[in-house]
C-alpha cells in the first residue's frame, strides 16, 4: 500500500515537471508566420475563429470598365477586399488594381510604373476621375430616363423596370440625394415606359386608392402584374404543349394507317407536294420559259413562229401546257390578236449591221385605241430643210395625206435650232419611213394633209388666206 502511494507521488512529480518544461519551451519558441492573404475568405470569420472544415465560395475580384453605373459597386468591393487589407503589400495591390481595370479605366494607370510607391497615386487618379458625385448623380438619373419602353406586356420587361429603378435609386441615395421625396416623379417617368395594357391596369389601380400612390405601391403593383403574366404564359404553354402532343399522336396514327394501305396496295403516293420538273426552255434547254430565252429573241419573226410551233407551246404566252384558244393572258399589244407580241409579223426587224432604233414617247392613256390590221404604203421623199441660221440639212419626209398633224423628230429639231414646247397627246401609227424601201431607217418629218399637196406641187385652189384648199 505504501509502495503504491510512493509510485503515485513520484509519477505526479515527474508529470508536473515535464508539463512545466513544455510550457517554457512553448513560450521561448518564435511565433508562427501569418498565413498568405486570400480573397476567398474561406479561413476566417468575423470573430477571428478558424473554421477549417468550412469551404466558403470564392469571391472574384471585381472589374471596372469606366462605366459610371458600375463605379460605386466596384469601389466598395475593391476597398473591402484589397485596398483596406493590411496584409497585402502595395505592389500586390497595384497588380490587383491593374487586373481589375478594363477599357477606358485602364488607360488612367497605364502610364504609371508597377512600383509600390505608385499604387497610392494610381488609386488617387482613379478616384479623382470616377468618384465625382455630380457625374455619378447625372448618370444614375439618366439611367432612369433611359429605361427601354415596353412594347407589349412581358413579365421579364416589367421586372427589368423594377430592378433598374431600385438599383439607381439606391445609388442616388448613397450619393446623398433625397430620393425618398421622389415617388411621384419616378412613378410618372416609369408609367411612360409601360405597355398600354399594364398602363391601363395601373390607372384603374390608382383610382381604387384614396391617396397618391407611393413608389413602394407602384413597384408592388408591377411585381404582381409580372407574376400574373408569367403564370398565364405558363398555362398557355402547357395547353399548347398538350394540343401539340395530341396532334402529333393523331398524325402518327394516321401515318401508320397510310403505311398499311400502301403495303396492301403495293404502291406509295405522295400526298403533299407532287414532284415538279423545272421549266425547260425548248430552245436552249435552260430552266426558263421560251419567251425569256435570249437565243429565241434574237431570231427573226418567221424563225420564232416556226420554233414556237415545233415546241408545242401556247402561241399566245409561249408557255407549255395549254393552247392559245384557252390562254387567259393578254394578247399581242400591236394587233390584239391571239398571239404573242414576239410573233407579230409587222414589227420592224433589225438590219444586218445591227443598227437598232429606239423610240421613247410619253403617251397619255386615251379612251380610244389604235389597231392596225392591214399594211398601207405611204410616200416618202428626201428634202433640204433650212435651220434658224439658213443652213440646209437633209431630211426624210413621210407624206401622209390622212394625218391631221405634222411631226418632226427631236434630233432634227435640235439640228435646226427650233424652239420646243412641251405638250401631251396621244400618238399612234408612226412607223419607219425610207426613201429606199428596202433599207430600214428613221424618218425626220411627217407631213400631214395640211401641207401634203404643197409638197407634191399639184394644182390646188386656195379659197382665201388661211382657208381650205381644193384640189
Amino acid at each position: 500500500m505504501l509502495r503504491g502511494r510512493r509510485e503515485l507521488s513520484e509519477f505526479e512529480t515527474q508529470y508536473y515537471a515535464q508539463l512545466s518544461r513544455a510550457r517554457e519551451l512553448l513560450a521561448a519558441a518564435p511565433a508562427p508566420a501569418a498565413p498568405a492573404p486570400s480573397l476567398d475568405g474561406a479561413r476566417s470569420s468575423g470573430s477571428g475563429c478558424k473554421h477549417d472544415f468550412v469551404r466558403l465560395p470564392k469571391i472574384d475580384l471585381p472589374h471596372f470598365d469606366g462605366d459610371y453605373q458600375h463605379w460605386l459597386q466596384f469601389r466598395d468591393t475593391y476597398i473591402s477586399l484589397i485596398h483596406n487589407n493590411s496584409s497585402i503589400s502595395n505592389i500586390n495591390k497595384f497588380h490587383y488594381l491593374r487586373a481589375a481595370l478594363k477599357g477606358s479605366a485602364s488607360i488612367i494607370v497605364q502610364s504609371l510604373d508597377l512600383t509600390e510607391a505608385n499604387y497610392d497615386i494610381a488609386w488617387q487618379l482613379l478616384s479623382e476621375r470616377y468618384d465625382n458625385t455630380r457625374l455619378l448623380v447625372n448618370n444614375h438619373v439618366q439611367a432612369l430616363f433611359n429605361v427601354e419602353p415596353i412594347q407589349r406586356e412581358s413579365s421579364q420587361a416589367l421586372r427589368n423596370v423594377i430592378d433598374v429603378t431600385n438599383k439607381n435609386l439606391r445609388a442616388l441615395s448613397s450619393l446623398g440625394e433625397p430620393v425618398d421625396n421622389w415617388d411621384t416623379l419616378i412613378i410618372f417617368i416609369m408609367t411612360k415606359k409601360l405597355d398600354p395594357s399594364t398602363n391601363r391596369q395601373w390607372e384603374e389601380f390608382k383610382n381604387s386608392i384614396n391617396s397618391s400612390p407611393s413608389l413602394k405601391q407602384f413597384t408592388s403593383f408591377l411585381s404582381n402584374r409580372a407574376d400574373l403574366i408569367e403564370t398565364l404564359n405558363d398555362n398557355s404553354k402547357f395547353v399548347n404543349k398538350n394540343k401539340s402532343s395530341s396532334s402529333s399522336s393523331a398524325t402518327t396514327i394516321s401515318s401508320h394507317q397510310d403505311s398499311n394501305k400502301q403495303i396492301k396496295n403495293f404502291h406509295s403516293t405522295t400526298k403533299h407536294k407532287p414532284f415538279q420538273h423545272k421549266n425547260k426552255c425548248p430552245m436552249c434547254s435552260d430552266a426558263h420559259f421560251l419567251f425569256t430565252c435570249e437565243s429565241f429573241r434574237k431570231l427573226d419573226i418567221e424563225a420564232r413562229i416556226k420554233k414556237a410551233s415545233e415546241s408545242n407551246v401556247c402561241m399566245n404566252c409561249l408557255r407549255p401546257g395549254h393552247s392559245a384558244k384557252s390562254c387567259t393572258l393578254s394578247h399581242c399589244k400591236y394587233c390584239k390578236y391571239r398571239h404573242n407580241t414576239l410573233l407579230h409579223r409587222e414589227i420592224f426587224q433589225e438590219n444586218d449591221n445591227g443598227d437598232n432604233v429606239a423610240l421613247s414617247t410619253n403617251i397619255i392613256s386615251s379612251p380610244t385605241s389604235a389597231c392596225n390590221r392591214g399594211i398601207v404604203l405611204l410616200s416618202t421623199a428626201m428634202a433640204r430643210v433650212a435651220d434658224v441660221d439658213g443652213n440646209l440639212h437633209s431630211a426624210r419626209l413621210l407624206l401622209d395625206n390622212g394625218s391631221t398633224s405634222n411631226f418632226i423628230t427631236q434630233d432634227l429639231c435640235g439640228k435646226l435650232g427650233l424652239v420646243r414646247r412641251s405638250t401631251s397627246s396621244t400618238v399612234s401609227g408612226l412607223q419607219l419611213a425610207d426613201p429606199t424601201f428596202n433599207i430600214p431607217s428613221v424618218f425626220d418629218i411627217l407631213v400631214g394633209a395640211e401641207v401634203f399637196w404643197d409638197v407634191l406641187g399639184s394644182n390646188s385652189i386656195k379659197l382665201g388666206e388661211g382657208d381650205d384648199s381644193w384640189m
